[in-house]
């Protein structure tokens, strides 16, 4: 069994429970040698798990100058190697061009994957990505309070229903709550939107750390790595208080 289909309960009537061909991702996203690379080499499967739409949930569709949401997919991507998963969903999201949960599943854990759509305004053909927003890597088997709390609140009955961008935002907002819960172990009740900005600079403080990490190998003189361990200690109070926010 797919590890999500435990996670989410979903109505049979949306199981669709088809595999997406990779040669179809090469094809209809006109990808480059290196992007066929990516998917040889660290995708395994690709599945077409659900397909929610207004037939089967009941939730009409919603259009404006640049969103078309008539449904939601949830599709899962078992992967042979723990790797380019950015890469692999900006192609996937950008390929089926429908809102959807993308669940990464590898030995045994899941990640997921979401990101409004809206079409493009050079070429009608093809839709642009707002921010991709993921979670974490969550072992299955050894789920916390805050994983658990997630997945009950992705159950359909605690969505909005008012029609698929409002059900789908719901979706993006709860995984946004659960990443600021998980960086400091506990449920965070702050707007969605400070949550977002906090984590963001949070992670881009991480960032700035791991290069200056990378850096202090590299570094052959004493003094300029004793100026990066300083820079690092200063960039994580400077984490320590944004996480103080989230308390």
């Amino acid at each position: 069994m797919v590890l999500i289909e435990e996670l989410l309960t979903i109505p049979d009537e949306c199981k669709v429970n088809d595999i997406i061909a990779k040669e179809v991702i090469f094809s209809e996203g006109k990808l480059k040698s290196s992007d066929k690379k990516i998917f040889t080499n660290y995708v395994k499967q690709i599945r077409w798990m659900y397909s929610l739409n207004k037939e089967n949930i009941g939730i009409d569709s919603y259009k404006d100058e640049v969103k078309d949401y008539i449904e939601v997919e949830i599709i899962n991507i078992v992967l042979k190697e723990d790797k380019k998963l950015n890469r692999i969903a900006n192609i996937v999201m950008r390929v089926i061009p429908y809102p959807m949960i993308l669940v990464f599943e590898f030995r045994g854990k899941i990640q997921l994957f979401v990101s409004h759509q809206s079409e493009s305004l050079v070429d009608s053909n093809k839709i642009t990505l707002d921010e991709i927003i993921s979670t974490d890597w969550i072992l299955f088997d050894d789920m916390d309070e805050i994983d658990n709390i997630l997945f009950e609140n992705l159950k359909l009955n605690k969505l909005d229903y008012s029609n698929f961008y409002k059900f789908y935002d719901s979706i993006v907002q709860k995984i946004i709550k659960y990443n600021g819960s998980k960086s400091v172990g506990h449920e965070v009740n702050l707007s969605v939107e400070e949550i977002k900005r906090i984590n963001d600079k949070i992670v881009s403080l991480e960032s700035e750390i791991k290069t200056k990490k990378v850096a202090i190998k590299k570094e052959t003189q004493f003094n300029r790595k004793v100026e990066l361990n300083i820079e690092i200690k200063g960039l994580e109070c400077e984490i320590d208080k944004l996480k103080e926010k989230l308390i």
